[in-house]
């Protein structure tokens, strides 16, 4: 399952922004990877993940995280460096298989789009995420 900082809240004590008020899990903390002020459920554990290698902040040299805002895991999948998308991150900190396919659906209708755009072709975006839906369900 996947978990973030709000799950762990020993190790969220050192980034809180108000060390003075109860945890919770929308408490306000500087994110371990670059030092953004956000929720700490919105910073992904990725401590058993290796290959989380992102400039944090697009400031910072380059290193392998523990944590990742939702800020530094845009950069990771932007990067073409890596081989990151949103499936293979959500598949490798222990998602549901739901939310897997749900992310891997909208990669490929993204996808498709983009090819399209790229051969300058017109684009019905809908009917491209039911083709990606349908040939998501098609066992491989």
């Amino acid at each position: 399952m996947t978990t973030t900082l709000a799950d762990h809240p020993e190790a969220a004590q050192p980034f809180l922004v108000f060390p003075d008020e109860p945890f919770h899990e929308c408490a306000s903390v500087f994110a371990p990877c670059c030092g953004r002020r956000t929720c700490a459920d919105a910073v992904l554990d990725v401590r058993g993940v290796s290959g989380t290698v992102v400039r944090a902040g697009n400031r910072y040299e380059a290193l392998d995280h523990d944590w990742l805002c939702c800020g530094c895991r845009a950069l990771l999948i932007a990067d073409r460096s890596n081989s990151w998308t949103p499936s293979a991150l959500a598949a490798a900190t222990g998602a549901r298989p739901e939310t897997i396919h749900s992310l891997t659906v909208a990669e490929a209708r993204d996808k498709a789009v983009n090819q399209a755009h790229a051969a300058r072709r017109s684009v019905d975006q809908e009917a491209e995420y039911r083709r990606a839906q349908a040939n998501a369900a098609l066992p491989a």
